[in-house]
């Protein structure tokens, strides 16, 4: 059975809240386009914003410290600086600095 002419009410009243919410969207973005623009670049900014990561080629300078371990999410902590022989094995603890 076709229907002809009119749609059932509950077709008419989704119709219509569809058009409302399409119309909306429409009156609020061409009262402030920006509005839509900056949302989106704000969102990107703080997701930027998150990532820590570096350049190496960025890196100045670097301190390895005597008794204190490395940091990393993949790989368990190995000591920073750690003699391994020479004559003045033991008898000085130095940190060093590479630049």
């Amino acid at each position: 059975m076709r229907l002809r002419g009119r749609l059932p009410a509950a077709a008419t009243a989704a119709a219509t809240l569809l058009s409302f919410l399409l119309l909306s969207s429409v009156a609020v973005y061409a009262a402030n386009p920006d509005a839509v623009s900056a949302s989106t670049a704000t969102t990107t900014a703080k997701t930027k914003a998150k990532s820590d990561k570096i350049l190496l080629s960025r890196i100045r300078s670097l301190t390895l410290r005597h008794g204190q371990m490395t940091t990393s999410r993949r790989v368990s902590p190995i000591p920073q600086l750690k003699c391994v022989g020479g004559d003045a094995k033991g008898f000085h603890v130095c940190d060093i600095t590479l630049s």
